[in-house]
């Protein structure tokens, strides 16, 4: 791995470090409901980390869920009830494909 990709995934990891601190102080003085968003935009960039090992395996499946994420994320700002559907699904499919990998 070159030092530039090093330094990718370093200043990557910097970044989610910093995001899930300040998401962890938020939480905090926020309503309670902003902690559901802040969770499930941090599972959506650590999901992203994939970008950042370019000598690893890309998971499909894992992929798919991200981009899910990024589509589905901003329902909790205009239609709580659809996010809530789509936190139902995701961890629906999270556990169906847990058991097909036997995890």
């Amino acid at each position: 791995m070159s030092n530039a990709e090093k330094r990718s995934i370093s200043s990557y990891l910097f970044e989610l470090a910093a995001y899930l601190a300040a998401s962890a102080r938020g939480c905090l003085e926020e309503p309670q409901s902003y902690g559901t968003f802040r969770l499930i935009d941090a599972l959506g960039r650590v999901l992203k980390i994939q970008d950042y090992l370019p000598e690893a395996e890309k998971d499909q499946f894992l992929e798919k869920i991200r981009e899910d994420i990024e589509r589905n994320k901003l329902l909790k700002l205009t239609n709580p009830k659809a996010f809530e559907q789509f936190i139902d699904d995701l961890i629906l499919k999270l556990a169906k494909e847990a058991k097909k990998r036997s995890v």
